[in-house]
Order: C-alpha cells, then sequence, then structure tokens
C-alpha cells in the first residue's frame, strides 16, 4: 500500500498475492483462495526465482500467474514423481461478464530427483476478444503448454523453460485477457557463493503472428541477505 495515501498498489485487491486457507496430510495439500497456477509454480522453480532479473520476466502474460476463486491440489511424491493441479471460476457469476470469463484449469507433472527434475505442463484459460466486456461477450480458449528441466550440480545450477501458447489468434487490440500466439524460452545458471548467489538468464520470445513483437532479453541478478 501507498504510505502516503494509504491506497492500495495491488490494483484496489487487499490481497495482491497468494491468499488461501488449505489442509495438508499424507495424500497431499489442498488450497482454496487465490493460489499460483502450475505454470506459475513451474517458472518460480526453474529460473531460479521468476519475476524479478529473469530473461523470461520481461514475456509472461500476468494472467496466467495466479487466479481468485481457485483450487489447489499437490499430490505426494510417489516413486520421484507428482502431479499439482489447479481449478479457477473467474467471472464468478458476475452478472455483467461473460459466465466463463477467466476460467482457468492447469495441471503439472513432476519428476524429481536428489539432483534432476523435469516438468511438463498444461493450462487453458477463457478470454474474451470483445474489447468492450458484456454477459454476452462472446469467448475463447487460449492453450499453454510448458516443458523445464533442472540440474543441480551443487557448485552451480542450471535450468531451462520452454512454453508454447496457442488460441489467441493475432489480433493486437484484444483487451480482455487475451494472449497472442507466441514460443519463448529460457536458459539460466544460478552460481551460489556463500550465503548469497548470482543468476545468469538468457531468453528469446516470438510472436507467431507479428514478428515486429519478437524480443531477445538477458539478465544478470545478484542476491545477498541482509539478515
Amino acid at each position: 500500500f501507498n504510505s502516503g495515501t494509504g491506497t492500495s498498489l495491488q490494483n484496489g485487491a487487499l490481497f495482491g498475492r497468494e491468499a488461501w486457507v488449505g489442509v495438508k496430510s499424507d495424500l497431499g495439500k489442498l488450497q482454496i483462495g487465490v493460489n499460483y497456477t502450475v505454470v506459475d509454480v513451474t517458472l518460480l522453480y526453474y529460473t531460479m526465482g521468476f519475476g524479478w532479473g529473469n530473461a523470461s520476466s520481461n514475456f509472461i502474460f500476468t494472467p496466467t500467474l495466479r487466479t481468485n476463486n481457485s483450487v489447489r491440489y499437490d499430490s505426494p511424491q510417489i516413486y520421484g514423481f507428482s502431479i499439482i493441479a489447479t481449478y479457477a471460476l473467474g467471472s464468478n457469476g458476475s452478472a455483467t461478464l461473460p459466465r466463463t470469463f477467466g476460467n482457468t484449469a492447469s495441471v503439472g507433472l513432476r519428476y524429481s530427483t536428489k539432483n534432476f527434475s523435469a516438468d511438463a505442463d498444461f493450462m487453458t484459460q477463457v478470454y474474451s476478444p470483445a474489447k468492450t466486456l458484456t454477459a454476452g461477450s462472446s469467448t475463447s480458449t487460449g492453450n499453454y503448454s510448458l516443458f523445464a528441466v533442472k540440474y543441480d550440480f551443487h557448485f552451480l545450477a542450471v535450468g531451462g523453460v520452454f512454453q508454447m501458447y496457442r488460441g489467441g489468434a493475432g489480433a493486437l487490440n484484444f483487451t480482455n485477457d487475451a494472449n497472442v500466439n507466441n514460443n519463448f524460452y529460457e536458459i539460466a545458471v544460478n552460481v551460489p557463493i556463500n550465503v548469497s548467489n548470482l543468476l545468469f538468464s538468457f531468453g528469446q520470445y516470438k510472436d507467431l503472428a507479428h514478428s515486429a513483437g519478437n524480443a531477445t532479453s538477458y539478465g544478470v541478478r545478484y542476491v545477498y541477505p541482509l539478515s
């Protein structure tokens, strides 16, 4: 919040990140509220701290990161395999929005050993091509596929992610949670230095409809804890 005026800086929301209640047992973990999607969980893990100073931070589409009115389940690990799944009701019965607008479903499969891990994720999200939303606006569904791998050599860790999005056509004037068809990838190397760490990352984005939207990004990040 803005300490000078008292206003919220999270787009008017009291909670702008995760805010959930849940239960955990040997059968897994269940969370209800505002949850990170599977795509966000994977990006955070495989880019060694996605969200700031990473090459792919410039490529991500914000509505894919977290969802309101959502349920998330994390399974226990069995022979190295685990599953994360989320489902969210977007407009949640709003009289002024399409009934399914913002509905999001995501599922991810992870295989992990002591030093190696790999993920394959899939997510669908409902958007509208309408410039002005009403309850009768048309909707479409976009599909995200994300693949990731990481290996920890102890003296450094190497991670990579590759994401594809399809279903957004090519219109640049979409405004209601619409993305354009695209691919992006990132390769990141994290080097621990005593209590600090140094991250190097490189990534590229390809807009499949408009080549002027293509981009290359580099990142160097140094983290030192003050306490």
